[in-house]
């Protein structure tokens, strides 16, 4: 086995590559919570991106907010299908043009972009349906396209930074977009499951959920706006 002393106690993730003299080679990706490299163990190491993949999803707190703002506007129908669907399929593509260096951009614009659609989700949330921009109101599953773009340059900026086995990169890259719609098809899960167990408690919630999220939300969207801007001047 191989171990990385002191990988537990960092935030740090490290790419392991073994070649051997015959040819073969394996790639395995250590994370604090796991920081050891077992060569007995016949599993595939290239799995360890779709776990990365859930993980970063879940831990992203502005891709959250994104997902559950999409949720909260559009709270049930064949609409909300169309919507997420559009959403997951945009940022599929752009995260591949990204990896495979057909497109690229300098991440710290994306990320802050990235804050100002969450920023303009949350503003669609807090206002009444009939001031709401026509690109939401008509097409909604436009404007969750639009910006899954975005949302897939952010991706590709996380997985370039750990980095990606070139011997397995189509499956890898599969792998983790994979663990993202997972980790995202979680949060939509739960939410949508909250949202009839308050129903049921709750007989006449109105609009008060949307809009009392979209504060919230709008708040740390701002903060990340700003913020994000800084870095990029």
């Amino acid at each position: 086995s191989i171990s990385i002393s002191g990988l537990s106690r960092t935030l740090t993730d490290v790419m392991v590559q073994i070649d051997y003299f015959d040819g073969g080679r394996i790639t395995q990706l250590l994370q604090p919570a796991d920081p050891s490299l077992d060569l007995s163990d016949p599993t595939p190491q290239i799995w360890s991106y779709l776990r990365f993949g859930v993980e970063h999803l879940l831990f992203g707190v502005d891709h959250i907010l994104f997902v559950v703002g999409l949720v909260l506007f559009i709270p049930s129908g064949w609409s909300l299908v169309k919507t997420v669907t559009a959403f997951t399929a945009a940022h599929s593509i752009t995260l591949g043009l990204s990896v495979l260096g057909a497109v690229t951009l300098a991440q710290r614009p994306v990320e802050a972009v990235i804050a100002l659609s969450i920023l303009f989700l949350a503003r669609e949330l807090m206002v009444a349906e009939e001031k709401r921009s026509r690109l939401t109101q008509a097409r909604p599953w436009l404007m969750a396209c639009v910006f899954g773009l975005l949302h897939g340059f952010g991706f590709a900026g996380a997985l370039a930074e750990i980095g990606l086995p070139q011997d397995q990169l189509a499956p890898a890259l599969f792998l983790f977009n994979l663990g993202i719609e997972i980790g995202q098809l979680f949060v939509i899960g739960a939410l949508l499951t909250a949202g009839m167990l308050i129903s049921r408690v709750w007989k006449n919630p109105g609009d008060q959920w949307p809009r009392g999220f979209g504060l919230a939300m709008g708040s740390a969207a701002a903060f990340w706006t700003i913020d994000r801007m800084l870095l990029v001047f």
